[in-house]
């Protein structure tokens, strides 16, 4: 009698955590138009990434995912709603970790004007729905990443509602990007690159408008 309990509540409790998460799932595809998601190594990027471009590029590997993601977003809305307003939500931050947000929603900003300045907010879950809901899809994607990055087996949940999301709409609903040490390795020089050759055009210019003042009419 004993030995054959804790199978049962074992079953029960599966079965209705199971349900929960498909129901969750239901909800997140019905409402939610696209999903994207991205993973880089901490180690990888703190190791690759040049210290003095941190300012630049981010200074922790969240940032350089935002980055990515809302790169991704900008692509999706201009083939899709282009002249539709878009808002972000963060879930709620404080210290450190929101000010380097915020700072880089600035860099944003700076390269294109009135995309994101009052078009984001830092919010609890309880008041956004949105957020509830990508909690299922960032547990499942992490799984998924970890397995990419350290072969760890993903948890028997998390891979069947990745899954799930996965093959929602053909595989065209969720895009879930994953970058490898060498991936990343290549990706930061092109980015220094573009980044150098953006300096030495302002410098150029900024030079060039002084020599214009200067000159004499």
């Amino acid at each position: 009698m004993r030995s054959s309990k804790p199978k049962e509540i074992r079953w029960l409790g599966r079965q209705k955590v199971g349900n929960a998460l498909r129901r969750v799932g239901q909800i997140t595809k019905k409402y939610g138009v696209r999903a994207f998601s991205y993973a880089v190594k901490k180690k990888d990027y703190d190791d690759l990434m040049p210290e003095k471009w941190k300012e630049v590029a981010g200074r922790y590997h969240y940032t350089w995912a935002i980055k990515h993601v809302l790169r991704l977003l900008r692509d999706w809305d201009a083939a899709t709603n282009p002249n539709n307003p878009v808002e972000y939500f963060f879930d709620w931050q404080e210290g450190e970790a929101k000010y380097e947000i915020e700072r880089m929603m600035s860099q944003e900003e700076s390269v294109r004007p009135g995309k994101y300045e009052g078009h984001y907010s830092f919010r609890k879950r309880k008041e956004v729905p949105a957020l509830q809901c990508t909690d299922l899809l960032a547990w499942s994607s992490f799984s998924r990443a970890r397995y990419f990055f350290e072969d760890t087996p993903m948890n028997e949940y998390a891979e069947k509602v990745y899954t799930d999301f996965r093959d929602h709409h053909n595989q065209k609903w969720l895009s879930g990007a994953t970058q490898i040490r060498g991936n990343l390795a290549e990706t930061i020089r092109r980015h220094l690159i573009e980044t150098l050759e953006e300096k030495e055009k302002e410098e150029w210019y900024a030079a060039h408008a002084a020599e214009c003042i200067a000159r004499p009419s």
